[in-house]
């Protein structure tokens, strides 16, 4: 399971590199609040990375989708639970951007159930 497990991650990495990137010092503020002002400030839509740099060691990096936004390190492992992420994942696959193999590993194979979402356990 670990195998599969690090592999949906990286696939999940791999789908949240092509995707549009905002970049926002900090301040005072908490770094989910500044994301969400930022949005909302400069109309950022969905599907996007918001990076928000804390001090020079550590950036925290969010996912916005048209559920919410989300933190990224979560939609990496889980982004099979996005729609807009499932069909960028199909379209990489199909235009030969992520290996076809990785459509054949057991998690993502055609026998695959999509996992029940609870939004309100993640959303942040």
């Amino acid at each position: 399971m670990k195998r599969i497990a690090s592999a949906r991650r990286a696939i999940g990495a791999r789908i949240l590199r092509n995707l549009p990137e905002y970049r926002f010092e900090g301040d005072e503020r908490t770094p989910v609040t500044l994301a969400r002002m930022k949005v909302k400030e400069m109309g950022i839509v969905s599907p996007a990375m918001i990076y928000i740099k804390r001090n020079e060691f550590t950036t925290d990096r969010f996912y916005l989708s048209r559920n919410g936004m989300f933190g990224a390190d979560y939609v990496e492992f889980n982004y099979f639970n996005f729609m807009e992420l499932r069909e960028m994942f199909h379209r990489m696959v199909k235009e030969g951007i992520l290996s076809s193999d990785l459509a054949n590993i057991e998690l993502l194979g055609p026998g695959f159930e999509y996992e029940r979402y609870n939004y309100e356990f993640s959303f942040i």
